[in-house]
């Protein structure tokens, strides 16, 4: 996040500033790297998991193994917060970048089913419920699952239809 600095970052990992700055010149290198674990870390899981709903429709599989991962878990938390930073230092031109290959393998595996919008718009319609799930529980640490089912069914219309969230301009 914006206001952990290298000093921080390096005591928390017990290593000197010299040796972090060694690893990952800038604070945005930091980041980078930290992005791509973390990536690599969901995606795996997120493979994991599409198959514990087998008897699920395709939405509803990805539905649940995203909240579970990304609104439930506390590294899946992190990671969100890191995709949401990567996103606020890229120029728009990069953006497509951000949209993480296990949405987009989804989105193309399942894009008969979906509306007219193209991919990035997709990944956006998703994120974007996504985050509206994480800033809906707030501090909250306990599962609401009205409110997931609620928004999972909104993200699906949303999908259907083409259109992007409330107030989203994408």
């Amino acid at each position: 996040p914006a206001k952990v600095s290298m000093d921080v970052v390096a005591r928390e990992l017990r290593i000197s500033v010299a040796t972090l700055i060694r690893r990952h010149a800038t604070r945005t290198a930091l980041l980078e790297a930290t992005y791509e674990a973390f990536h690599q870390q969901i995606f795996d899981h997120i493979d994991a998991a599409y198959y514990e709903y087998p008897e699920a429709e395709p939405f509803q599989v990805i539905w649940r193994v995203l909240t579970k991962l990304l609104v439930y878990d506390e590294s899946g938390r992190a990671f969100m917060a890191l995709y949401l930073e990567r996103a606020s230092f890229l120029p728009p031109e990069k953006l497509d970048e951000v949209v993480p290959p296990s949405l987009a393998w989804w989105l193309r595996a399942n894009a008969r089913d979906l509306g007219p919008a193209g991919q990035l718009l997709q990944a956006r319609i998703v994120w974007g419920f996504l985050f509206a799930l994480l800033l809906a529980r707030g501090s909250q640490l306990e599962r609401n699952p009205t409110l997931v089912r609620t928004l999972g069914e909104a993200c699906w219309a949303a999908l259907r239809h083409g259109a992007g969230p409330p107030g989203d301009g994408s």
